[in-house]
Formats: C-alpha cells, structure tokens, sequence
C-alpha cells in the first residue's frame, strides 16, 4: 500500500509541474519534483507561482515558509533580522500592525 501512495504522490507532483508550465530543464524539474513533495500540499501553488518567475511576492512567501519549515505563524514571529528578505515578508504586517494598534494610547470621547 506504501509503495501505491508514493506512486500517486509522485504523479501528482508530476502533473502539478506539467501544469504550471515551468521552463526547467530535466535536471531542475527533478529539483522541483523532490521538494513539492517535501512540502504541505497547501504550500505548493504559492510555490508553484514562485518558479514560474512571474511573481516576487510569491518568490519571497515560498522563500521565508521553506526557511521557517512551512509554518506560516513563524514567518510573522520571523526571528531573522538580518536576513535581506525581512523587510518584505509575508504574514508579519498584520502582526505589526496588531502591536501598534495594542501599543496607541486610547483617548476617551
């Protein structure tokens, strides 16, 4: 039964990089084969978006979920300063905009 699910996998992988209509030699496929399957399916569009060369904003989500294993709360709690993608992260406006929010006096009217 293993066996049968890894084939499924891999076809399906297989057919999600047909789709996408990458421009990548057999090599980079293989590369793109390898790590589609290593990720959460929920990740693999954003991803998929990412290799097409078509969207940074993609580019840099695919990029900080994989630094942070796939898990899109640590990309807000980014603890990576210094890292030349920080600025633009995904995920993190939202919990900035939280903190200044918390963080304004309130005034009574």
């Amino acid at each position: 039964m293993r066996m049968q699910e890894g084939k499924r996998l891999s076809l399906n992988v297989s057919q999600l990089i047909q789709k996408a209509r990458l421009d990548v030699d057999a090599g980079q496929e293989a590369a793109i084969a390898r790590r589609l399957e290593s990720m959460p399916e929920t990740c693999r569009r954003t991803y998929l978006r990412a290799m097409q060369g078509k969207s940074l904003s993609a580019a840099v989500k695919a990029f900080c979920m994989e630094c942070v294993s796939w898990d899109r709360g640590e990309v807000a709690r980014c603890t990576a300063p210094a890292c030349p993608l920080y600025p633009y992260r995904p995920f993190g406006r939202a919990l900035a905009a939280g903190r200044k929010a918390r963080a304004a006096p309130e005034t009574d009217t």
